[in-house]
């Protein structure tokens, strides 16, 4: 036998035993501390908004961040940019009216080089605001975030709603991989289409439900138990 061939003939052999255990592997689930009220107000993406809504019974918030020229930005896109606060100027402005919500954190630009720096930034601001059970951070990628995830930032995995069985397959590989290796709270799913968990994670598992245009449609979910964040408009 060639070597080029026992080559490949190995590395198929092992991408299938490794298809075959993470498919079939029980995603480990780390702690979901938060509040039991699940309502929470999407897209808070300045303090006097966020304010507003946590007087208002908001007991949980959604923002965006993003790195920008080494400081994490309260911004969904690059052009809010501009007029965005600081993530740690947020953070103060609630810190001052002493508004202590839960916060899910949408990072829309994390990678493989600026992975390490956001985590450092993050484990910062955890530390001052004293958001040790009161943060949640959420990416659509889990390979960019695993860094991140095995410290004390508890995580959730953004999965987009898919027909095709490949999309589903590898989004159940890549959920169930990375719960072993980080710290995966939770995975976030379109309201529309909440039975996509069960072909992704066990129905003991925590799941997040976005972003619900109308009070009325939380109705169906909000007495399951499943389903521990309801994001709404």
């Amino acid at each position: 036998m060639k070597w080029s061939d026992f080559i490949l003939r190995s590395v198929l052999v092992v991408s299938f035993v490794l298809f075959v255990t993470t498919y079939f592997i029980e995603p480990v689930e780390t702690r979901f501390a938060f509040p039991e009220n699940k309502v929470w107000k999407h897209r808070q993406n300045n303090s006097d908004l966020a304010l507003k809504s946590i007087a208002a019974g908001a007991n949980g918030i959604e923002i965006d961040i993003m790195l920008v020229d080494g400081k994490l930005r309260v911004a969904h896109d690059e052009g809010e940019i501009p007029s965005s606060q600081s993530l740690d100027d947020f953070l103060s402005a609630l810190a001052l009216e002493n508004a202590t919500p839960s916060l899910w954190l949408d990072i829309k630009n994390i990678g493989f080089t600026n992975e390490v720096q956001i985590r450092g930034i993050l484990l910062d601001v955890i530390d001052r605001y004293n958001l040790q059970d009161r943060l949640l951070v959420e990416s659509p990628n889990p390979m960019r975030m695993t860094r991140l995830c095995q410290t004390i930032i508890r995580c959730s995995i953004w999965v987009q709603n898919s027909d095709s069985v490949v999309s589903r397959t590898m989004y159940r590989m890549f959920v169930r991989g990375f719960s072993n290796i980080a710290n995966l709270s939770a995975i976030s799913i379109d309201y529309r289409h909440p039975e996509t968990a069960e072909l992704i994670v066990p129905k003991s598992f925590p799941v997040l439900l976005y972003t619900f245009p109308s009070p009325d449609d939380l109705v169906e979910f909000k007495g399951n138990s499943r389903y521990k964040i309801l994001l709404t408009d």
